[in-house]
């Protein structure tokens, strides 16, 4: 049909709708049938239309009715965002109090220094106990040797007092691993801290907002990733990192070991990645998931990038990569 005659159809159609019917809607039908009308029959509410006004013009867009899978989809993500927006949040608390506790990174390493040194004073204090212990230890040994020299029975309490000498040295010797281990924590959280408090404080780099707009995406997929136990997670936590790196042109604003995300899109042309790490709720399923999002500028043509094939086939590869890698 000539266009010149559409549009006369079309307001033909609007003038003899009733006021509280002025809107006249177009949609394609699964065979490919274009219909209008001022009123959508019901069993055509699945299809996605659109409300044009008086000259012929789009004025909105109705999206369609959503199937129960879709509705079923559609609340999974709003889920997984609700969780990767709890874990931006969370780490900007932490960025608030780190800023907050350190003017410099000298502040951060003295105070590093600091935990360190209170934990060597205990194990050197725990090793003059052992030391005093050993000795007391040789003692006890050197009487009970004395007692079979003589072919005397060694007296119980003497055997209780060796063991338990023994028992002491072993308790206090585990105890100084106990802090090794715990000093080691200390330097690598203070060696994220520093790394974290260099970020926040480049004066090359503004301020970044942790935070994106998405359109509706109830036709796309959720890319997730379901691992059943803590190494496997480590290694496809690394290999999601890897993706990152080959999908996103900009750089990365959040790394922890639970979050990551690129720079916010604040351009029609800009995707943020968001990738989080959390245990599944699920009590049928054990381990954790990864779920990376793709996330777009609110407007229309943040809307059609989000809805690209090439972003699709982002969030379809996703899952395929790490387990093409893991092998």
């Amino acid at each position: 049909m000539d266009r010149p005659v559409l549009k006369i159809l079309l307001l033909v159609m609007l003038c003899q709708a009733t006021p509280s019917l002025a809107k006249l809607y177009r949609w394609v039908d699964s065979e490919g049938n274009v219909s209008y009308s001022d009123l959508v029959p019901p069993s055509e509410v699945g299809h996605e239309r659109a409300v044009i006004n008086k000259e012929g013009v789009v004025v909105e867009s109705v999206n369609a009715q959503k199937s129960a899978a879709q509705r079923q989809r559609d609340q999974r993500l709003a889920q997984l965002r609700a969780e990767q927006r709890r874990l931006v949040e969370e780490q900007k608390a932490k960025d608030r109090v780190l800023l907050k506790t350190f003017a410099t990174e000298d502040d951060v390493n003295a105070a590093r220094d600091n935990k360190i040194s209170a934990i060597d004073i205990i194990i050197q204090v725990t090793r003059g106990t052992i030391d005093h212990l050993e000795k007391q230890l040789l003692d006890l040994q050197k009487l009970a040797a004395q007692h079979e020299r003589t072919g005397k029975k060694i007296p119980e309490k003497l055997q209780t007092q060796i063991q338990n000498s023994l028992q002491q040295i072993d308790g206090n010797r585990n105890f100084i691993n106990t802090k090794r281990d715990e000093q080691h924590r200390i330097f690598q959280q203070f060696d994220a801290d520093l790394k974290r408090f260099r970020e926040l404080r480049s004066a090359q780099r503004p301020e970044q907002k942790l935070s994106a707009t998405s359109p509706d995406q109830s036709d796309q997929t959720l890319s997730l990733f379901e691992c059943a136990n803590p190494s496997m997670c480590d290694r496809a936590w690394n290999l999601a990192h890897q993706y990152i790196e080959l999908n996103s042109k900009h750089p990365v604003v959040l790394k922890t070991d639970q979050i990551v995300m690129t720079s916010p899109a604040d351009s029609d042309d800009i995707i943020t990645l968001t990738l989080s790490r959390a245990r599944l709720e699920d009590n049928a399923r054990k381990g954790e998931e990864l779920f990376l999002d793709v996330q777009c500028r609110q407007s229309p043509k943040g809307f059609q990038l989000c809805a690209s094939q090439s972003t699709d086939n982002m969030r379809r590869g996703f899952a395929q990569f790490i387990r093409d890698n893991l092998k």
